[in-house]
């Protein structure tokens, strides 16, 4: 039941956990592409200004041109085509310049010769001067394609009055490409598109260019003339089906809208990558998550087998802590809350059996917690601590304390303590341990002289710290101090020093001991003979391999006698089988 149950926990934090990471990252997702289209609104809306506002001076200069030259016909064809010759900006700006006479028939048109009369009297840009003959206003037609030209052009007209009557009109035919001619400088993007509509629809210019649009209307709500006056819209265009984000600005005095677009593809170009990497890193993250919660599990399991398994230890550690009473060591056990749970009888002797009291009030008779004391570091961070309080009367106890869990399953604070005021104040003790220590300096010497085994204690470096003399015998040195610090490579042949390095390099990085290893070697006289090699690691403090200890023992003579053996053994056989045969 209680394992269906961690599994149920495990499970739920892995799914919250996994949803919080991708509800995180398609949060980011969102708000990324929101961002971009957001910004991207704003910029279209903003290039199609620019491109209103650029065309607009334009729009003015070719109003201000057919307001002067109309003032110069005066019914001379030739008169009218030199003024014409001189004005230059009259080219830049035209495909053509023409005069219509009240009756709709072509009067003059700097394309075609004198004697050309084409009827233009059913064109939009003509009836709408013959409509309102008396209203001096610039028009501008929809995009048409010229009779005498033959190329789409926009009609930009004024009425031509002489004492208040109508006479004609004066036409500036300009061609679509010149308005859409900005569409390279306003960096839309692969797949944007450029237009200018009239307020009532019809198609005026547009890059790329499409001639089948122009003049057409089109069902634009944003063109209308009631519209604002400046906007952003999402659409679908019919012809390629590109998704664009279209902007606008209206131009009223003449009646434009201005349209820029990108394509939602080009916008959202850098989102994909965004997407891509931001679902890489959320699974990244989630399979970090997916570890950290193994990793959690395993802990917790291996936490509950060890609380358990010291449970089940803890009554016979009772015992055994009443039997070390014998031999004077203190033992006190703590819970969390400072409460004695258990003295044995060398602790009651020494502070008194008031198990009611707070340990800081027995041990140290006092109302507050030792400054010393590491019982919430022994229970929270399950170690295993050494240190030295003094009592009052200056006795002197060297305190081991650890976690211990009762019987009962409360995790407490185990204390250990041994009095070492003899040991402090004792200065034949210390004597005793320094000659101790040069014996087995004198001893441990007198081994490494003496020994036939080739001993070795090498650092982390594999130079050798001390050796045995019979090794620096085989290896040409007088006295094994000479081959302190020296290095395989520098003792043995590269072949030789090369397998040693090879098979202890395990013993160094993994702690892993090297056992009955046979190994050839060559004595100072050349000759061939064999070990069997035993290698082991050394750990310093912090439990880190800090060197290697070998024992290689000198096995020439077992080798040649088992291989005498086996030589025997095979002529023995030969034998037998020759006689067999002999007999048969």
């Amino acid at each position: 039941m209680l394992f269906n149950l961690r599994i149920t926990y495990f499970l739920f934090a892995l799914i919250l956990g996994f949803a919080v990471i991708f509800a995180v990252a398609f949060n980011e997702i969102a708000t990324d592409r929101a961002t971009r289209i957001s910004d991207a609104e704003q910029r279209v809306q903003l290039k199609a200004q620019m491109y209103a506002e650029a065309t607009r001076p334009t729009l003015k200069r070719i109003d201000e041109l057919l307001i002067d030259l109309r003032d110069k016909w005066h019914d001379d064809w030739q008169a009218f085509a030199d003024y014409v010759q001189t004005r230059a900006s009259i080219r830049d700006l035209t495909l053509q310049l023409s005069i219509i006479d009240a009756h709709g028939m072509l009067a003059f048109s700097n394309l075609t010769p004198p004697e050309n009369h084409t009827d233009l009297s059913d064109r939009e840009h003509f009836q709408v001067h013959l409509s309102a003959p008396q209203a001096d206003r610039l028009f501008i037609s929809r995009p048409v394609k010229g009779r005498i030209s033959a190329e789409w052009s926009i009609q930009f007209t004024r009425p031509i009055l002489r004492h208040q009557q109508f006479i004609g009109v004066i036409v500036a035919s300009v061609s679509p490409t010149y308005f859409a001619g900005m569409h390279a400088l306003l960096e839309l993007g692969e797949e944007g598109a450029s237009s200018i509509l009239r307020d009532s629809g019809e198609v005026m210019a547009r890059q790329p260019q499409l001639e089948q649009l122009l003049g057409k209307v089109v069902d634009w709500p944003y063109a209308a003339a009631a519209a604002p006056e400046r906007g952003y819209f999402p659409y679908v265009a019919r012809l390629d089906g590109i998704e664009r984000i279209f902007g606008y600005y209206k131009i009223r005095e003449y009646g434009w809208v201005f349209f820029t677009a990108e394509s939602l593809k080009n916008i959202l170009f850098l989102h994909q990558k965004v997407q891509k990497t931001t679902l890489q890193r959320a699974a990244s993250i989630a399979f970090i998550y997916l570890l950290l919660l193994l990793l959690l599990w395993k802990s917790l399991k291996s936490y509950q087998q060890t609380v358990a398994k010291l449970r089940s230890e803890a009554l016979r550690h009772r015992t055994l802590l009443d039997a070390v009473s014998n031999a004077g060591i203190l033992i006190f056990v703590i819970d969390g809350n400072y409460r004695l749970r258990y003295m044995n009888a060398p602790a009651m002797a020494a502070f008194g059996d008031d198990r009611s009291k707070l340990c800081h009030q027995v041990i140290n008779q006092s109302d507050t917690p030792c400054s010393d004391c590491k019982l919430h570091e022994v229970i929270n961070d399950f170690a295993t601590i050494q240190y030295a309080p003094i009592r009052n009367d200056e006795r002197h106890y060297e305190t081991v304390a650890q976690p211990y869990v009762d019987s009962d399953g409360t995790l407490c604070k185990l204390d250990v303590m041994r009095d070492v005021r003899a040991e402090f104040q004792t200065v034949a003790q210390l004597r005793e341990s320094k000659e101790t220590l040069q014996l087995f300096t004198r001893d441990f010497e007198a081994f490494l002289d003496q020994t036939t085994d080739f001993i070795y204690f090498k650092d982390l470096h594999s130079r050798i710290r001390f050796c045995s003399q019979t090794l620096a015998t085989i290896t040409g040195h007088h006295h094994w101090r000479e081959m302190i610090g020296k290095h395989d490579r520098e003792i043995f042949p590269p072949d030789t020093a090369r397998i040693y390095e090879e098979e202890e390099r395990p013993v160094f990085s993994e702690g892993r001991p090297l056992l009955d290893k046979v190994n050839h070697y060559y004595d100072a006289d050349g000759q061939r003979g064999y070990v069997q090699t035993n290698k082991w690691p050394l750990f310093d403090a912090h439990g880190k391999v800090s060197g290697i200890f070998g024992i290689s023992r000198d096995i020439t003579a077992r080798m040649r006698t088992q291989a005498a053996l086996t030589a025997a053994k095979v002529a023995a056989e030969a034998a037998n089988i020759a006689k067999s045969r002999f007999l048969a």
